[in-house]
């Protein structure tokens, strides 16, 4: 990404983290925190929509390189879960800035490569997810604390339980305490993949 759009991507959400109301910050007020020209703006985005939007997709890059850099060499079968929970469920700038932003309404005024950028990123990140848990699901079979034939018949409904918690968090997440979340979560996963 250039310096100069990345400035003006990070100069949104600082003035997006002391406001919290995305429609009042004006392209003026994020040139003067950049320190640049308003008219520069208008060569890195369409709009302010599309600034908003662009600035989803970078969010969002931000916020699951995170996730997709985790190294979990090493950890045991549980601390491999606790590990990639925890990861999924931080709390960052890039974090509050996506369960924040009215997303529907924010990526139907985006352009259509930034729709799709933004729709491959998701479906690709999921893809990963789940690899990654397939993975560590492996170290718990091969640990004893999972039997193969039980994850098999019940791992659609603990891909369901992982991928629901992770939207209950988005939605509930300044009222969740998130190691308790967490450990509740793999209890919950154990006894559904052992029963």
């Amino acid at each position: 990404m250039n310096d100069k759009k990345e400035l003006i991507i990070k100069s949104f959400v600082n003035l997006y983290r002391v406001n919290k109301n995305y429609e009042t910050i004006s392209l003026k007020a994020i040139a003067k925190e950049a320190g640049i020209g308003k008219s520069t703006i208008y060569e890195y985005f369409d709009n302010k929509e599309d600034l908003i939007a662009q600035t989803l997709v970078y969010s969002f890059n931000k916020a699951t390189s995170n996730v997709l850099e985790l190294d979990q060499e090493g950890l045991n079968f549980e601390d491999s879960l606790r590990s990639l929970l925890h990861s999924l469920l931080f709390k960052s700038e890039e974090v509050e800035f996506i369960f924040n932003v009215k997303k529907i309404d924010v990526i139907a005024m985006a352009s259509k490569t930034v729709k799709d950028d933004m729709l491959n990123k998701v479906n690709d990140f999921k893809d990963q997810v789940r690899e990654r848990f397939n993975v560590i699901f492996v170290k718990g079979i091969i640990e004893g604390k999972v039997t193969e034939e039980l994850l098999k018949k019940n791992y659609l409904m603990i891909n369901s339980l992982v991928f629901g918690s992770i939207r209950v968090f988005q939605v509930n997440h300044e009222d969740i305490e998130v190691d308790k979340f967490v450990e509740d979560l793999i209890k919950t996963i154990l006894l559904i993949a052992n029963n």
